[in-house]
């Protein structure tokens, strides 16, 4: 019994209680919403139980402060409720731009690997076409990639050049008198075949 009646003791009235939950309130800037409104509840309560106990009434006035109490355990429950939800929007808030900064690094990395893949494939395309020959001159009829192949040698041996035939005879002389042609100043005619001597 006397350990319960120091216990009781140490343990402070409603209204002491319910006036620090109102300081602890006022000073925590709960001054917006519901916490706003109970904390002016439990603050009215404590006024009318002092005015109750001021009159007399001893019953009322434990009753208005155990009221108040609850007004301002309510504005306290309220107060860490709308902190929890201040919280949590803004880690909502946080979430949502490390999402958007998650997609455009990811679309980074996608657009960074495109590029490594075409620089791949163009450095492959060049070391093919070093190692490939070059190809041969378009006149010359030859598909690229094929050897031309050499005139295979011939079975018949070269013929010399045959000898020069021989000279055609002279013709023969024209028995037929020449005819006559006028003769130059100052020669004699010739002889008539068959004239007298």
């Amino acid at each position: 019994m006397l350990v319960a009646s120091h216990a009781f003791a140490a343990e402070p009235s409603a209204r002491d209680r319910a006036k620090a939950l109102v300081l602890a309130l006022d000073k925590s800037g709960a001054s917006r919403g519901a916490a706003r409104d109970a904390a002016a509840e439990a603050r009215r309560a404590l006024e009318r139980a002092d005015k109750a106990r001021l009159a007399g009434d001893q019953k009322h006035g434990t009753e208005l402060e155990a009221l108040a109490l609850e007004w301002a355990e309510a504005g306290r429950d309220l107060e860490r409720t709308a902190s929890a939800e201040a919280r949590a929007a803004e880690l909502e808030r946080k979430l949502t731009e490390a999402e958007a900064k998650l997609r455009t690094t990811r679309t980074l990395i996608e657009q960074a690997a495109a590029r490594r893949a075409r620089a791949d494939a163009e450095l492959a395309e060049l070391e093919r076409s070093k190692n490939e020959p070059p190809a041969p001159p378009a006149s010359s009829g030859a598909v690229p990639g094929t050897k031309t192949p050499k005139p295979a040698p011939s079975a018949v041996p070269p013929q010399k050049p045959a000898a020069s035939a021989a000279p055609a005879p002279k013709p023969a002389p024209s028995t037929a008198p020449p005819s006559a042609a006028p003769a130059k100043p100052g020669t004699p005619p010739p002889a008539q075949s068959g004239a007298p001597k």
